[in-house]
């Protein structure tokens, strides 16, 4: 059994992105190719076996940036935007998912632990999967898909609550005899930690944490705050978990929510991205090592149990939920087969109950084995999304049901830098009543456009993910005031690319570069004497005309 952590890494990461890349290419979850890679190098294949313990000591990492990525993009707001469905909506399905998995787990002779353990684990759907389902189909940003994403944030509300609860169902479990008031009192004293735990992040941690980070941005060195953010995702995650007895998951959220309240959270996105998809994959493929496709012929009723109220129940509920409260038949139906899957969360809910000796291997490998089929089936069905819709419209009709979420957006230009020159177009932005929002890699900067009410991200634009943050797609036009030609050349490639009709205006230093940017169908200014006249005379004539040429985003 090989113990090299580089070797263990090299045939990991390489075969994770040859199977993820066929995934791709098949239109299914890359994660699907990484779980295929963890079994093929765990001890259940034939051939090279890798040291699982090391493997799993990896996935903890993995677990700590992916549940810091779901805290740091976690918002009341977005939630609030669809409360009123997804609220109840995510109880209601889980609920049933949960309590229809636990009595099947108890009528095949499990106890009532791994029964609600199993329940709540194929109760909520994996965000990787869904969110990567609903990019592809480009539904994220409609209005069925804001509802998709609100309905998992409290799915992973409840998930968290249930990760917080399973150290007590394993003292329950044991079989130690315990009196009514030590129940309370036991249940009462974890919700204290919780809360004690809430109150010194929110009061000491997230004032502390955001002056450290600020400290670091402000040595303008990108490496010096990567170290910074990383000290503080690890040291909130372990120190939860060594001071709280909370899971190492719970500790990460919460780091995330902490760094994704300070005004440094699109930079910290920015680094952890890249980070968290490497160590993500290093999860599934740990998660993949520990499936046993005996599973499937010893126990085939379990197998085919669970993934019936994965696939079927789940879907159908959160259909009629949405239905019911008079949604379109095609909100209904996406919300339905966006939440037919689970993964990663699952999977967390499931390692952390083995850990306590909640969960046996039979019900860790059942599910791997349902996470497989559903990611792989999962997208799929969205292929065939408007004939299902079609044919479910002949069935039920539309006419009392025909409620939609309207989200209004402002008109509002993205401004890339806002040196002299970004702050006079900012106010030529303002003064056409458009809403500007500022991108800068100097923290102050941005704090000081802030104070003046204009929105701002900080972070690298040369860090595509920064650029994301801003939410291009509801863009009218984005306005390139940075000197630098190399980051300029790339900043417009990477945006045309991923949005073809957007207004473009980039500044430039050469004329040949002048030209490269035209060819990328955006608007160059090269004359730096002059930029500023330039800059307000494109802005002015694009924001005046009601019409413009194909070749650009109409504003």
């Amino acid at each position: 059994m090989e113990s090299n952590i580089a070797l263990i890494l090299a045939i990991s990461f390489s075969l994770a992105f040859i199977l993820g890349f066929l995934a791709q290419k098949l239109k299914l979850s890359p994660i699907l190719g990484y779980l295929l890679a963890g079994y093929i190098v765990g001890p259940y294949s034939p051939g090279l076996v890798v040291n699982l313990k090391i493997a799993e000591q990896l996935s903890e990492v993995g677990i700590i940036l992916l549940m810091f990525g779901v805290g740091l993009h976690f918002s009341w707001k977005d939630l609030t935007i669809v409360r009123v469905i997804a609220l109840p909506g995510a109880i209601i399905q889980t609920a049933v998912a949960a309590i229809l998995g636990a009595m099947f787990v108890v009528d095949l002779g499990g106890t009532w632990s791994a029964g609600i353990v199993v329940g709540f684990a194929i109760g909520v759907a994996s965000t990787a999967v869904l969110v990567r389902v609903l990019l592809d189909n480009h539904l994220l940003e409609t209005p069925q898909g804001r509802i998709a994403v609100g309905w998992l944030i409290v799915e992973d509300i409840l998930t968290i609550f249930v990760l917080l609860m399973l150290p007590q169902m394993a003292f329950f479990a044991s079989g130690q005899e315990m009196s009514w008031l030590s129940v309370t009192f036991s249940t009462l004293f974890v919700i204290f930690k919780l809360a004690a735990l809430g109150v010194i992040i929110y009061f000491f941690g997230q004032s502390f944490t955001r002056k450290i980070l600020l400290s670091a941005s402000r040595t303008r060195s990108y490496e010096i705050f990567t170290l910074a953010l990383l000290a503080v995702i690890f040291a909130i995650a372990t120190g939860a978990t060594f001071i709280f007895g909370t899971s190492i998951a719970l500790g990460a959220f919460l780091a995330g929510m902490v760094v994704g309240n300070t005004d440094v959270s699109h930079q910290a996105a920015a680094i952890t991205l890249p980070m968290k998809d490497a160590f993500t994959a290093i999860f599934f493929i740990a998660v993949g090592m520990l499936f046993d496709p005996k599973i499937l012929m010893i126990e085939p009723k379990l197998f085919i149990g669970l993934l019936f109220i994965i696939m079927l129940v789940k879907p159908i509920t959160a259909f009629f939920i949405v239905y019911l409260f008079r949604y379109p038949i095609k909100s209904a139906l996406v919300v339905g087969l966006a939440l037919g899957q689970i993964g990663e969360f699952s999977f967390i809910l499931a390692e952390e109950a083995s850990r306590l000796n909640l969960l046996s291997d039979k019900y860790y490998d059942a599910l791997v084995a349902c996470a497989l089929i559903s990611i792989a089936v999962n997208p799929l069905l969205f292929k065939m999304l408007h004939k299902i819709v079609g044919i479910l419209s002949k069935t039920f009709g539309e006419a009392n049901n025909q409620k939609e979420m309207m989200i209004s957006k402002n008109p509002y230009a993205v401004i890339i830098g806002f040196g002299p020159i970004g702050k006079a177009v900012t106010a030529i932005i303002k003064k056409k009543q458009m809403t500007p929002i500022i991108i800068d890699g100097n923290i102050d900067t941005v704090l000081e456009a802030k104070k003046q009410g204009i929105q701002g991200i900080f972070g690298d634009a040369s860090q595509f993910a920064v650029i994301e943050s801003a939410h291009l797609d509801h863009a009218k036009m984005l306005i390139v005031t940075i000197p630098e030609t190399e980051i300029v050349m790339g900043i417009v490639q990477f945006v045309r690319q991923r949005y073809p009709h957007l207004y473009i205006v980039a500044r430039t230093l050469y004329l040949a570069d002048h030209e490269k940017i035209e060819a990328l169908n955006a608007v160059s200014i090269c004359a730096e004497e002059r930029v500023l006249d330039a800059f307000k005379e494109v802005v002015e004539k694009k924001v005046g005309k009601s019409t413009t040429k194909k070749k650009f985003f109409s504003v």
